[in-house]
């Protein structure tokens, strides 16, 4: 991505309580306030007009959606917000050896390489890079194919 200083930073923000029930999540939570500014949103409606931004970041947190059917929908609607050539940026754990030997059965938690690739293609995303971070943490470089709706 570009550097641009008129870039404009918005941090949405989809937890809910009584939807995100783990416990890990509500201690993460307790840790670290907030960003300041932080919106709450549905991950299924961002107050984000269609093609607005030329980039996107999800930051450890797109796991947190467990239903497939909801994972794509907000997928596909990180698709309608972004720009033709914007980029998105998924860094995620992984259900890998790894994150095994890292949270043991708590690894499980996690989605695999293959179902994240799987729903980046059906949201209508191809993949520009990927990139292992850590040996814990990938990040997938995503961009509108162009073909799907």
């Amino acid at each position: 991505m570009r550097s641009t200083p008129r870039a404009t930073l918005r941090v949405f923000d989809f937890y809910n309580p009584t939807v995100h029930t783990e416990v890990s999540i509500r201690r993460a939570r307790a840790a670290c306030a907030p960003f300041p500014g932080t919106e709450p949103v549905q991950p299924h409606a961002l107050p984000l007009t269609k093609a607005s931004a030329d980039g996107v970041f999800v930051l450890l947190s797109a796991h947190e959606i467990r239903q497939p059917a909801q994972r794509e929908i907000f997928l596909a609607e990180l698709r309608r917000v972004l720009q033709p050539q914007g980029k998105l940026v998924i860094v995620e754990h992984l259900r890998d050896p790894a994150n095994f030997m890292a949270y043991t059965i708590g690894f499980l938690h996690f989605y695999s390489r293959a179902t994240w690739l799987r729903a980046f293609r059906q949201a209508g995303f191809r993949l520009l890079q990927e990139k292992k971070i850590t040996p814990f943490v990938s990040a997938f470089t995503l961009q509108p194919d162009g073909t799907a709706a």
